[in-house]
């Protein structure tokens, strides 16, 4: 969509910051549910590769992977509203653990494979 994403969300507390965008926790006002909203910053120049993760994520349809649910583009931001995922992130989840077995290996590449198979 194009517009002001403001109007029809609230975004509340900052969960996280990274080298393309910040992760803002927002609340769909209609409704009061609670999404992730992650904000691009992007200059006209690089507005088509900005876009790319936009047209991933929209392709995306699987039970294992977060759901874009609306993206808005402003003139000098990119939102991209995706469904609340509770929990660490993957890395932070395998480094809790001292050891792993065989079992749990094979377990994780499955799950890895599967979700390059999706990504196609």
């Amino acid at each position: 969509r194009q517009g002001v994403p403001q109007k029809p969300y609230t975004f509340l507390d900052e969960k996280a910051r990274g080298r393309f965008g910040v992760i803002r926790e927002c609340k769909e006002n209609a409704t009061g549910k609670h999404f992730m909203a992650k904000i691009i910053p992007y200059e006209h120049e690089s507005k088509q590769s900005i876009l790319q993760e936009y047209e991933i994520l929209k392709s995306l349809h699987h039970e294992r992977i977060m759901a874009l649910h609306e993206a808005y583009i402003t003139p000098r931001y990119l939102v991209l509203i995706s469904e609340n995922c509770l929990g660490k992130e993957i890395l932070y989840s395998l480094i809790d653990r001292f050891r792993y077995s065989e079992d749990d290996v094979v377990n994780y590449i499955i799950q890895i494979l599967q979700g390059q198979e999706i990504g196609r």
